[in-house]
C-alpha cells in the first residue's frame, strides 16, 4: 500500500485536537480512510496557513469525510496558542490507530457498506467530531483543558442550547471561541459597538489582546433558547431583488435623536457570564447531532444582504442600522407557529476592519442571530454590480445582454463570473459554520444561485436545502444567451425545493432544464444526477395588519383628511415605482398624455401622483432613463397644465411609510405598468389601504401579481391606447362594480399573506426532504462488499451488462458508441476468469456489435484487435439475437423465423407484395423528414426512430403521434411498437413480437450447462431492462429452470424521476451514473486470480512495460 503525497497525487492530512485523518490508496485504486488520536500538534506555520489550503485537492469521492470533516479538522487545527497549550484527552475519544472505514473507489458514495451505508458511516464520523468538540468546550475552568476562562462561558452557553461550537474563519487563519456576553437590548434601530478593547468585558478584552482576535461563538439563540420577538426580528435585506417591494418604499429613517445603547459594563458582563456557566453545567452534555432533546432544528435564511447595515462611527466603533419589515416579518409568524429558531446569513452592508470582524460577528450572532459574510469592496463590486445587476438582472427581465458597455468594456467578462463564484463560496462557508444536522437552509434569490450546489457537495443528501427566486425566470430563448447557463442551472438543481412566484416562471424553468441540460422533467420537478429537485409555486404577500394599524394612527388619519381636502375637486391616480427601466414609468406617462388627448373632459380633473424612487444613479442607462422621464413630465405638464393645475406630481425620492399609506388611501386608482416584474407588491399595498374607498387597480399583465389579482384591470403597457382606455374605465366605473372588484382583491391579499407564503415554503421543503429519504430507503445503493463476497464464493457467475445506458452514455451517432480502451480492457479482464459468463446487451445490430468487441481504439488512436474479445457474449437488437462467448460460436435468433424476416407472410402481405418493413418505412421516413434532429436506424429485425436530438417538446409530440399511428397500422402485423427508455434514450422501436432481452436471457440460461450460482444484471432505465429485472426476480414456473440461486439487479442512473409518474424500478439496487458502473466492473476485474501484480518501487515508481499493463 502506498500513500499518495503532494498536491499532484492528492495527499491530504489534517489534525484536529490531536486527531489525524489520513487517506491512502493502494495499487488498485482503492482508498483507505483512517482516523488516529495523537498528542502531536501542527506547527505554527501550518496553523497560520489559509483554511482553503486544507480543502484544496479533496475529491468528491471522499464524501463527507473529505468535505465537512476535513473542513472542521482544518479549522480546529488552527486554535490559538493559549487554547492549545494543554489538550485533555477525552475518554470518549477513539484510541490511536482506530480505523474508521474503507472507502470505495466509486465516487460520491455510489456504493454502500453491508449493513451501514457509507454516508451513514461518514455522518457518524461527523457526529463524533461534534461530541469531541463539545467535550473539550465544557472543560472546567482551571482544569488544564484546552479552553481558558475566557472561553468557558460561551462553551457553557452552547451546551445549554444544544448547539455545536461555531468556528469562525478570520482572514489571517486564526480562530477560537470568546466569552463575549450578549446584551439584553430592546427593540431599537441603532446599536453601538465599543471602539476599543478597553470597552469590552474582561474576558473579551483579554482575547482582543491576542495577535488575532478569536471568534465569538455563543449562538444560544440559534439553538432555540431565544424566541423570535420584535427585539431580534429584523427587516428585509436592502439588496433584495424583489422589485417595488413594500420594504423599498416603507423603510423609515431613524430619527437623529435616537439613543444608541452601549455594551454592558465589565462587571455586569462577568455576572451574566457566571450565571450562564452555572446554568449550563447543570445540564447533561448533548449526544450526537439529531439525538439531543434540547436541540431544536433551525431555519438558516441566506440572502445577499443582512437585514441591517453596519456603519463605522466617527469614534471608531460600529453602529447597526436595522431595516424594517420584509422577509423576516414574513418568517416571524411562520417560525413561531412551528416553534423553530432561525439565523440569517448575509453581507452586512459595509466594510468592517479585519481586526474588528470577529467582534462584530460575535455581537451579531449573540444579540441578533445574524451571521455576517465579509466581502471586500472590490469583490463585492464585481460580484454584485458586475454580475448580479449587469448580467443576471437584465437577462431575467428579458433585456438581452449587450456586447460592450458604454465605456467599451465587455458586458460579460469572466472576471465577474469568477467574483460571483468566489462570493458564493464565502456564503457557503458561513452557512456551514452555523449548520447542524436537521437544520433547513433557505437560499434567497439570483445572487446565490450556486450556493445550493456548494452546500450539497459538503452536506450531501442529509441537508434540506430550498431556493426561492424573487425575480422572473425567462424563457429558454432568452436564458440561453447566458454564457454560463449550465453552471447556473446545475447550482440551483441541487436544492430540494425550488420556488417561484408564478406558474409561468416555473414552466420556463422546466423548459430551460429540458432544452439546456436535456433533463427529464414534469410539473412536479426535475431529475438531475440522482437528485430530484421539486418545483413549487409560492406567490409572496405582505403583512396586511401592518397597513391597517398604520391607517388607524391619528397622525395618518389627519394626513388623509388634508389630502382629501387638497384633491377634493380632482380624481387621483397613484403610481409607486423604482425608477428602473423594467417599471414602465415612461409608458404610464405616455398613457396619461393619451388619456388627456382622447378624453379632454379629464383635463383639470385628474392628477397622477408618481413616486419614483431613484435607483442606481451611477449607471449610464439609469441616468438616461431619469433624463427621459423628466422630459416627459415637463412636456405633459407644459401642454395640459396651468398656474393652478399640473396633471403630474412627480416625486423623485422615497417618502415615509405613513405618508405612503395616506396617499394610497386617497387615490381613486393605482396604475402599475411594469414591463417585466417578478411580483410587484405595490398592488397588494394599495388594496389594503382601500378598504373604505374601494379604489380600482390597473395592473400590467407582465407583473407577477397579475396572475393572482384577478379583480384588477389587466393591461398591456406597451399598448398606450389600451392603457389610457383602462384608466378611463377605472375613473368611470360604478360604485357597485368597484366594490365587487375590490372585495375580491381584498380577500386574496388578506389570505395569501407573507406569513402564509413562508409557512407554505417551509412545510413544502420539509415534505420534499421526507420524500427524498423515503425514496432512498426503497432504492439503496449497490452494496459492493456483499456483492464481491458473493462473487468470490460463486463457482459460475452470469453477468448481464447493458451497454447503452449503463456502461456508456447514449449518443446521437451510433458509430461513436464503440468502447474505449479502458472499458474494453476491463471487460476483457473479467472474461479471462472461467467462472464468469459475461453478456453485453445492446440495441445495435449484430454486425456492429461484433466489430466493436473484436476491435477497439488503442491509446494512440490506432485500431486494434484482440482475440480475447471472443470471450464476451453478445445480445443484439434488444434480444433479437444472442451469441455465446467463444471463437467459433454462431449467432442465434431468439424467435425462429424464415430468412430473418417475419415467420410466415400473411395472405394480405403476399397480395401487397411487401414485408412489414417495407410497409412501415414510408411512415417512418415521413416523420423523419418533418422532425428536425430525428433519424432512422434500420436493423435486421427492427427499425428504430430516434428523436434524441430533436426539439424536446416537438420531438415528444411527434413521438406520441408516430406511436399512435404505428400502433394502429401494425395491429395485424407480427411486430410490436415499443417506446424505448427515457432521458437520453429517446427512441421508438418496431421489432418482431416475442423477442426481448428477458427472452434472450431465458434461452441463454436454458443452454448454459451446469447450475448458475449468481446472476448480476446492471441495466439502464429502458423498458427492456425493466422486463429483464422482472424476469430475474420472479419465481420460476413449474418445470422452468431458475435463473440462479442468487440474483443481483441494479439500475444505473437516477430513480428519482419515478416519483413523477408514480412508478418504481424493479431493480433491487441502483448506481448513480455510468462512472459508478465502470467502477464496479473494475472491482470485479480485480477479483480475477493471477492478474494482481504488486507494484515494484526502487526510489520512485517504475514504468511498466506495455505487455504488463492492465
Amino acid at each position: 500500500m502506498s500513500t499518495r503525497r503532494g498536491d499532484e497525487n492528492g495527499s491530504r492530512r489534517a489534525a484536529a485536537h490531536g486527531m489525524v485523518f489520513r487517506v491512502q490508496e493502494d495499487e488498485d485504486g482503492a482508498t483507505t480512510a483512517t482516523a488516529t488520536v495523537t498528542e502531536a500538534s501542527e506547527t505554527d506555520g501550518e496553523r497560520e496557513s489559509p483554511v482553503m489550503t486544507a480543502l484544496s485537492g479533496v475529491p468528491a469521492s471522499e464524501g463527507v469525510a473529505g468535505g465537512v470533516w476535513m473542513r472542521r479538522a482544518a479549522l480546529a487545527s488552527r486554535e490559538d496558542s493559549a487554547a492549545t497549550a494543554s489538550t485533555a484527552r477525552s475518554p470518549a475519544s477513539p484510541s490511536p490507530g482506530t480505523s474508521v472505514g474503507r472507502a470505495s473507489p466509486v465516487s460520491d458514495g455510489a456504493l454502500s457498506l453491508p449493513r451501514q451505508t457509507e454516508e451513514e458511516l461518514l455522518s457518524r464520523i461527523q457526529a463524533l467530531q461534534f461530541q469531541l468538540q463539545d467535550l473539550r468546550d465544557t472543560a472546567p475552568v482551571g482544569s488544564g483543558g484546552s479552553y481558558g476562562e475566557g472561553r468557558s462561558a460561551s462553551a457553557a452557553a452552547l451546551m445549554a442550547s444544544g448547539t455545536p461550537p461555531h468556528v469562525s474563519i478570520s482572514p489571517r487563519g486564526t480562530l477560537g471561541a470568546s466569552g463575549l456576553a450578549s446584551a439584553s437590548l430592546p427593540s431599537m434601530q441603532r446599536l453601538s459597538l465599543a471602539a476599543s478593547s478597553s470597552d469590552l468585558p474582561d474576558a473579551a478584552a483579554a482575547a482582543a489582546a491576542v495577535e488575532a482576535p478569536p471568534a465569538a461563538t455563543a449562538i444560544a439563540a440559534i439553538g432555540g433558547q431565544r424566541s423570535m420577538s420584535e427585539s431580534n426580528v429584523v427587516g428585509l435585506a436592502t439588496g433584495s431583488s424583489r422589485a417595488a417591494s413594500s420594504a423599498d418604499l416603507s423603510a423609515m429613517p431613524t430619527p437623529d435623536g435616537a439613543s444608541a445603547p452601549s455594551l454592558p459594563s465589565s462587571a455586569r458582563a462577568t455576572e451574566e457570564r457566571s450565571a450562564r456557566t452555572a446554568a449550563a453545567t447543570t445540564e447533561a452534555a448533548p449526544g450526537p447531532p439529531g439525538g439531543s432533546d434540547a436541540y431544536r432544528p433551525k431555519l438558516i435564511v441566506v440572502s445577499n444582504r443582512l437585514p441591517l447595515t453596519v456603519k463605522r462611527t466617527p469614534a471608531g466603533g460600529y453602529e447597526y442600522i436595522m431595516s424594517a419589515g420584509g422577509l423576516v416579518t414574513a418568517l416571524e409568524s411562520a417560525l413561531e407557529q412551528r416553534n423553530m429558531p432561525a439565523v440569517w446569513v448575509g453581507w452586512p452592508g459595509g466594510n468592517v476592519a479585519i481586526a474588528d470582524q470577529e467582534r462584530v460577528r460575535a455581537q451579531l450572532l449573540e444579540e441578533h442571530t445574524l451571521m455576517p459574510v465579509y466581502l471586500d469592496e472590490q469583490l463585492y463590486e464585481l460580484y454584485y454590480n458586475g454580475f448580479c445587476n449587469d448580467v443576471l438582472w437584465p437577462l431575467f427581465h428579458y433585456v438581452p445582454l449587450q456586447v460592450v458597455t458604454q465605456d467599451g468594456e465587455r458586458k460579460f467578462d469572466y472576471k465577474f463570473w469568477t467574483a460571483y463564484m468566489t462570493a458564493n463560496h464565502r456564503f457557503s462557508e458561513a452557512v456551514l459554520s452555523v449548520y447542524r444536522p436537521g437544520d433547513q437552509v433557505w437560499v434567497q434569490d439570483y445572487h446565490l444561485m450556486l450556493l445550493p450546489s456548494l452546500l450539497r457537495k459538503r452536506l450531501r443528501r442529509a441537508a434540506q436545502i430550498g431556493f426561492f427566486l424573487h425575480t422572473p425566470f425567462p424563457s429558454s430563448e432568452v436564458y440561453r444567451i447566458l454564457p454560463v447557463r449550465k453552471e447556473i442551472l446545475q447550482g440551483v438543481l441541487a436544492a430540494d425545493l425550488i420556488g417561484f412566484h408564478t406558474f409561468d416562471y416555473a414552466r420556463h424553468f422546466l423548459s430551460v432544464c429540458a432544452r439546456t441540460l436535456g433533463l427529464e422533467s414534469s410539473p412536479r420537478g426535475v431529475d438531475f444526477q440522482g437528485h430530484f429537485a421539486r418545483v413549487g409555486i409560492f406567490p409572496i404577500g405582505i403583512d396586511p395588519q401592518h397597513f391597517l394599524r398604520t391607517l388607524e394612527q391619528p397622525s395618518v388619519r389627519a394626513r388623509i383628511d388634508e389630502l382629501q381636502e387638497r384633491f377634493r375637486n380632482e380624481r387621483v391616480l397613484i403610481g409607486v415605482d423604482r425608477l428602473d427601466y423594467i417599471k414602465g414609468v415612461p409608458h404610464k406617462l405616455l398613457a396619461l398624455e393619451t388619456l388627456l388627448t382622447r378624453y379632454p373632459e379629464w383635463k383639470d380633473k385628474v392628477v397622477l401622483i408618481q413616486i419614483a424612487v431613484p435607483s442606481r444613479t451611477e449607471v449610464e442607462d439609469y441616468r438616461k432613463l431619469i433624463s427621459h422621464t423628466n422630459e416627459l413630465v415637463g412636456r405633459i405638464n407644459g401642454q395640459f397644465g396651468s398656474v393652478d393645475y399640473a396633471p403630474i406630481m412627480f416625486i423623485n425620492q422615497s417618502i415615509p411609510f405613513e405618508e405612503l399609506c395616506a396617499l394610497y388611501s386617497v387615490a381613486d386608482a393605482a396604475v402599475i405598468t411594469s414591463v417585466r416584474d417578478g411580483m410587484n407588491l405595490v398592488s397588494y399595498e394599495y388594496v389594503m389601504c382601500q378598504r373604505d374607498k374601494c379604489g380600482v387597480l390597473v395592473l400590467s399583465e407582465f407583473a407577477g401579481s397579475a396572475q393572482s389579482l384577478s379583480g384588477a384591470l389587466r393591461v398591456n403597457p406597451w399598448n398606450v391606447e389600451e392603457l389610457a382606455a383602462a384608466i378611463h374605465e377605472a375613473l368611470t366605473m360604478t360604485d357597485r362594480e368597484r366594490q365587487m372588484k375590490h372585495w375580491k382583491l381584498y380577500r386574496y391579499v388578506t389570505t395569501h399573506t407573507a406569513s402564509y407564503w413562508a409557512s407554505s415554503f417551509i412545510a413544502e421543503l420539509k415534505q420534499a426532504g421526507a420524500l427524498r429519504g423515503d425514496g432512498q430507503q426503497r432504492h439503496p445503493l449497490l452494496p459492493k462488499v456483499d456483492l464481491l463476497a458473493g462473487l468470490r464464493q460463486a463457482t459460475l457467475r452470469l453477468m448481464l451488462l447493458t451497454y447503452e445506458g449503463a456502461l456508456v452514455e447514449p449518443r446521437s451517432v451510433p458509430d461513436l458508441l464503440a468502447p474505449d480502451h479502458s472499458l474494453f480492457r476491463m471487460l476483457s479482464r473479467v472474461c479471462t476468469d472461467p467462472r464468469n459468463l459475461v453478456f453485453v446487451m445492446s440495441g445495435r445490430d449484430r454486425a456492429r456489435l461484433l466489430s466493436w468487441f473484436t476491435q477497439y481504439e488503442g491509446e494512440g488512436g490506432e485500431v486494434r484487435r484482440d482475440h480475447r474479445s471472443t470471450q464476451i457474449g453478445l445480445i443484439a437488437e434488444n434480444g433479437q439475437f444472442y451469441r455465446f462467448p467463444g471463437v467459433h460460436t454462431e449467432w442465434k435468433a431468439t424467435v425462429a423465423t424464415e430468412t430473418g424476416e417475419a415467420a410466415a407472410p400473411t395472405v394480405e402481405q403476399r397480395a401487397r407484395g411487401h414485408d412489414w418493413r417495407q410497409q412501415l418505412l414510408p411512415i417512418l421516413n415521413y416523420y423523419t423528414e418533418r422532425t428536425p434532429g430525428s433519424f432512422l436506424e434500420q436493423k435486421e429485425r427492427s427499425l428504430s426512430w430516434h428523436y434524441r436530438d430533436a426539439d424536446p417538446d416537438y420531438g415528444v409530440w411527434q413521438a406520441h403521434e408516430l406511436k399512435a399511428h404505428l400502433t394502429e397500422w401494425c395491429a395485424h402485423l407480427p411486430v410490436e411498437v415499443v417506446g424505448v427508455g427515457k432521458g437520453d434514450a429517446k427512441c421508438i422501436e418496431i421489432r418482431l413480437a416475442g423477442a426481448s432481452r428477458a427472452k434472450a436471457v431465458a434461452r441463454i440460461r436454458e443452454e448454459t450447462p451446469g447450475p448458475i450460482d449468481l446472476v448480476l444484471c446492471i441495466g439502464g432505465n429502458s423498458r427492456d431492462d425493466e422486463e429483464l429485472f422482472e424476469y430475474l426476480r420472479a419465481a420460476p414456473s413449474p418445470g422452468e429452470v431458475p435463473p440462479a440461486s442468487t440474483v443481483w439487479t441494479c439500475r444505473v442512473g437516477s430513480d428519482t424521476h419515478d416519483h413523477t409518474d408514480g412508478e418504481w424500478t424493479l431493480a433491487q439496487y441502483r448506481l448513480p451514473d455510468y462512472g459508478s458502473a465502470k467502477a464496479v466492473l473494475k472491482e470485479i476485474a480485480a477479483l480475477v486470480p493471477g492478474l494482481n501484480r504488486p507494484r515494484q518501487r526502487d526510489g520512485e515508481r517504475r514504468r511498466r512495460l506495455p505487455s504488463q499493463r492492465f
